[in-house]
């Protein structure tokens, strides 16, 4: 799928979502819209702990206050702060806030917006700004986000560094990736509907997309269930209720993505009404942390001084070096042996040769590219690299035998001399007689 018709599937997926939301959620009684319980609900302030696991990066532990600052009956103005914590050097904090309006009794709309700060797990921190809105009623929800870096958007990262040959008119040219991690921009929208007969359990739907200028794009769909344990902590004070959720996604760069874990909600004010008002402090859903991927789009080709490519030039015989050194390749890689060579073969100036690796340097940044393996090529082993099993017992027994032998010629060796020994010794006493 192209990335333009896929935004453009972000795009008509939010609208139609919006517009199902609004014919179902308008669907309701003038008269039943203003009917609002008599006392208004206080709004008390949510702290949520959660415990995932992620199978392609480490599990993490979430922390979310949810903290109102401002409260009218139908309207709640409130404070945001949530931290993520990964397995290893991985961190984020999103501080934000929003605002949500009761509409009617069944349905109610949200706006919110966080800035992000972000420790990857290659110990690069980068910042975005994250907006989004939200509709919600009994049986279905929406919402759609928007994500922005700001700062610095890349930052050094040698495990993206890469080398490689390409083909070009005579011989080969080396290109080179400086590697750098990349904060990407992006969307993501998502529509869940309560399943029927199974109050509590949610499922939703959605996709996103994310790019950068020389980072390949993360686009993909996503899939995931919450349910919700709500008559599970019913009369526990303080304790509101916890959910269990797990979702999938999947796109390109990172194959296909999958997390399960809890969360537990504690309130103040704890009253449940069986309305919307109850969901008015609810846990906000956005991408869990500032998405990074590195710049493997980006390659640049290895010049000389004067502004030529480096030219490289793979050998294996005689003919082939000749020919290398004739043409002035930049560098010559010799496979093998050369054998066949009656004369001394001189390089051209700034002409390197090779049985190995080539090293070179850009702006500082060192490279050591694997050209070529000269020598005796080895015939293929099974017993190279971890030896199997059963070549394992066969080199012990082999290994138990020769010790075995040795000790046995040693032993031999020994009474032989003190043979030899003892017969001079008699030889000397009957002389001496």
């Amino acid at each position: 799928m192209k990335k333009g018709n896929f935004k453009k599937g972000i795009i008509g997926l939010a609208c139609l979502s919006s517009c199902q939301f609004f014919s179902t959620a308008f669907a309701v009684d003038e008269e039943d819209s203003l009917a609002f319980r008599p006392k208004p609900t206080i709004y008390g302030p949510r702290v949520t702990a959660g415990m995932f696991y992620q199978n392609h990066r480490s599990s993490f532990g979430e922390l979310d206050f949810f903290m109102p600052l401002f409260q009218t009956r139908r309207t709640l103005f409130f404070g945001d702060v949530r931290g993520l914590d990964y397995f290893g050097p991985a961190l984020e904090g999103n501080f934000g806030g929003g605002f949500r309006h009761l509409v009617s009794p069944d349905w109610f709309y949200g706006l919110y917006g966080f800035f992000d700060a972000r420790r990857t797990a290659d110990k690069n921190t980068f910042h975005q700004v994250t907006a989004g809105y939200e509709f919600r009623s009994h049986n279905r929800f929406f919402n759609n986000n928007f994500y922005y870096p700001v700062g610095t958007r890349s930052k050094g990262d040698t495990s993206y560094d890469a080398t490689e040959l390409r083909a070009a008119d005579i011989f080969q040219n080396i290109y080179y990736r400086v590697g750098q991690e990349e904060a990407l921009q992006g969307t993501d929208a998502e529509l869940g509907r309560q399943v029927p007969f199974v109050p509590g359990l949610f499922a939703y739907g959605g996709a996103y997309y994310f790019d950068s200028h020389s980072a390949p794009a993360i686009l993909g769909p996503k899939f995931r269930i919450n349910y919700n344990f709500n008559n599970l902590f019913h009369n526990v004070f303080l304790i509101n209720h916890l959910e269990f959720e797990t979702g999938v996604s999947h796109d390109h760069p990172r194959g296909t993505t999958w997390y399960i874990g809890g969360r537990l909600n504690f309130k103040l004010h704890n009253d449940r009404t069986g309305t919307m008002e109850d969901h008015m402090t609810d846990y906000i859903r956005r991408d869990f942390d500032v998405v990074t991927e590195g710049n493997t789009k980006e390659w640049h080709l290895l010049r000389n001084n004067n502004g030529t490519p480096v030219t490289v030039a793979k050998v294996g015989d005689i003919s082939a070096l000749s020919n290398a050194i004739t043409q002035n390749a930049d560098v010559i890689a010799v496979n093998g042996i050369i054998s066949g060579i009656n004369s001394a073969q001189t390089l051209n100036n700034n002409e390197t040769l090779t049985g190995k690796d080539y090293d070179f340097t850009v702006n500082g940044h060192p490279f050591t590219m694997n050209l070529s393996e000269a020598g005796p090529k080895r015939k293929p082993n099974q017993d190279n690299g971890a030896p199997k099993r059963e070549n394992l017992k066969r080199r012990l027994k082999e290994g138990a035998k020769r010790s075995k032998k040795y000790r046995q010629q040693r032993r031999l060796a020994t009474n032989t001399l003190k043979s030899r020994r003892a017969g001079a010794r008699h030889d000397a006493s009957q002389t001496t007689g």
